[in-house]
This record gives structure tokens, C-alpha cells and sequence, in this order.
């Protein structure tokens, strides 16, 4: 499953990680393949389970 990077930052917004959000723009790729970036996603507190409703994510896309 891959995610727009808009929505893992509104995520971290959500939990009130604002300046977390603003470096996930700026270092995670446009698409962010939940498994492939695992480490990635890690190191901001966020793993799959942050994205397991898919409809709620405008750039959410099956697949990889």
C-alpha cells in the first residue's frame, strides 16, 4: 500500500507533531510505499497500522 506523503504529515499533525510533519515533507518521497519505508516511517512513530483505514487518505493507492 503507498501513501501520499501529504498524508502521512497530516497524521503527524493530528497527534500535534507539527515540526516532525514540515520534515516528512521535505524527506520522504512524494509516494510512500508503507512497507517499503518501514524504517522511515518508523523513525516518526508511524507504522502501518497509522494507515489501515485507506479510504480516509486521498492519495492512498493499492498495490505496489
Amino acid at each position: 500500500m503507498k501513501v501520499h506523503r501529504d498524508d502521512v504529515a497530516e497524521q503527524l499533525r493530528a497527534m500535534g507533531r507539527d515540526a516532525e510533519a514540515e520534515r516528512a515533507l521535505q524527506e520522504l518521497p512524494e509516494w510512500v510505499d508503507v512497507k517499503r519505508h518501514h524504517d522511515e516511517l518508523s523513525a516518526y512513530g508511524l507504522g502501518p497500522q497509522a494507515f489501515d483505514q485507506p479510504s480516509r487518505y486521498r492519495g492512498w493507492v493499492a498495490g505496489g
